[in-house]
Parts: C-alpha cells; structure tokens; sequence
C-alpha cells in the first residue's frame, strides 16, 4: 500500500516591523539669524568719522573675520542703510559713506609691495610714432587679410573714391574742430557720415583725448574731470528712484539718466558696466539681462 506524503505546512506570514518614523512631521525651529551686532557697530563708527580720512582697517579685520553668513547679513545691512540714506533720508554724504564701507570690506589687506620707480616721462616723438605705425600696419593687415568673399573687381577703385568723398566733404575737420572746442557750452556734434566719425575715433584712440562711444564719433570733450568726488553706484539708485518693483534699465538707459550725482554730465557705461558686475551692487537690485532685446543691466526687485 502505497504511502501519501504530507504536504509541507504553510509558514505564517511576516508581521511587518512597527515603524519607527513619527506619524507627525517635526517643524524644524528657524535658524538663528548670524549676529552682526559688533560689525555694524563698527560700521556706525566709520560713518561718524571724517569723510576726508576714514579707517576701515578695524572694521574690514572684524568682516574678514566673519563667517559667510555673517557677512552676507552684514552686506545686506549696509546696501539697505545706502539705499535708505539715498530715496527715505536724502543724505548723499550718508548713502557715500555705506557705499565707501561695502567697497571697503571687500577689499582684501594688500601685501606689503617694493615701492616703483616713477617712470621716466614718454617720448612724444615715440609716441606718436607708434601709433601712426599701428594705424598703418592695422589697414594693411586688414586690407590683406580680412577680404570677404564675392568683392566687386572694382573695390579697390571704390576705396579710392569714398576717401576722396571723406576728404572732401568737411567732416572730418568739422568733428576734430568739435572736439577741440573747450568751451563749456558747444551743442550738439555735428553731424558727420560713419566713415568719418569712425576715423576721427581712430585718429583720436591712444591720443590725448578720448573719444566717446557714441555714433558719428561726437560726444564729451576728453577733459580730466576734477570736481568733487561723484559715486556710480549713487547714479545707479538715482536711475531706480520713483520706478516700479520689476523694472528693468539697461547699462545705457542707466548711463543716460540725468542724476544729482552727475548733473549734466554721465559716467560712462564702461563704469556703470563695472559697478553691476562689482561687489557693491545695492541689494534692491538684481543683475543680468532683460527687456526685449535682453541687454545687460538690471532689474528692481
């Protein structure tokens, strides 16, 4: 007789693990906001000093000292206290002296450097020597090098007949003549064809005055500007005030506003350039591109 096997009991299901996790979800506490209480007590003792001769040597030791988040609340105080100095109070000497304080800090100690030598005065002979040289070999290069493709036979003969149109034409003399005019009040630059004022540009470029990026090569006189002292990140603000939350101004825009700071004259977009990109940009600001054609600036948070 044939034996049956006994089929294999079933082994009892797992029992899952009691879970370990809370069925409520802690709040963390908020972090504890760094304390700049001794910095900006420095900060205060800087302002109260002298504009004429301030020491930031205590304060910028105390900041270099100082933890990123420390720093980072320190930064925002002060561009804070700038822009509060500038629209609420209309203290310019106030807003100038925060803005002096964030440049300030961020500068690191400089080592100890071996005194230069003044340089012996330059040869003007030299001088206009090699840039003359330079305009020269710079049209030969690019006459040589630089010849787009499909050019009419006859390009070299049409060169020969806009230099002669230039020449005859006034321009030139009318712009140099412009720019050589000190007078405090000399108008509007003429208005000159694109050869000419990019050859007066030129001509210029290395000299002893500068040109200016506008078109058609007019613009400021390249006269040293001697006045009291004028701060680009002040004009910044200035260009911002009144102006809505989200609003964006471009370097240019920014340049050609008409400030206190400036009055009639503007700093050049190179400087207002510099300041954006720089490490005392206020912190009402947010840098980059915008508008339509997404040019560089920035926009008012």
């Amino acid at each position: 007789m044939a034996t049956r096997s006994k089929a294999p009991a079933a082994k009892p299901e797992a029992t899952p693990a009691p879970s370990t996790e809370s069925s409520t979800t802690e709040t963390k506490a908020p972090a504890e906001a760094p304390n700049i209480t001794a910095l900006v007590a420095l900060a205060e003792g800087v302002v109260a000093q002298d504009e004429t001769n301030r020491d930031f040597t205590e304060l910028t030791k105390a900041y270099q000292d100082a933890d990123r988040r420390q720093k980072a609340a320190f930064t925002k105080h002060i561009n804070d206290a700038m822009v509060v100095a500038l629209q609420e109070k209309q203290d310019r000497n106030l807003a100038l002296a925060y803005v002096a304080i964030g440049g300030a800090v961020k500068t690191k100690p400089a080592t100890e450097r071996k005194a230069r030598e003044p340089r012996p005065p330059a040869n003007p002979t030299e001088t206009l020597v090699d840039r003359l040289a330079g305009l020269f070999l710079a049209y030969e290069t690019a006459a040589a090098t630089d010849l787009p493709e499909n050019l009419d036979a006859d390009w070299a003969d049409k060169l020969q007949a806009k230099l002669t149109e230039v020449r005859n034409s006034g321009d030139i003399a009318k712009l140099v003549a412009y720019r050589n005019n000190e007078a405090g009040d000399k108008g509007e630059a003429p208005e000159v064809s694109e050869v000419a004022g990019r050859a007066v540009r030129l001509a210029f470029q290395g000299g002893k005055t500068r040109t200016s990026s506008g078109g058609g090569g007019g613009g400021r006189s390249g006269a040293v500007y001697d006045g009291p002292r004028r701060s680009v990140t002040v004009h910044i603000l200035n260009a911002f005030e009144g102006k809505p939350s989200g609003t964006f101004l471009s370097v240019s825009e920014i340049r050609n506003h008409k400030s206190a700071e400036y009055g009639e004259d503007a700093p050049s977009a190179g400087a207002v350039s510099a300041a954006l990109n720089g490490k005392s940009v206020p912190d009402a600001l947010v840098v980059g591109k915008g508008g339509e054609k997404q040019t560089f600036g920035a926009t008012l948070k």
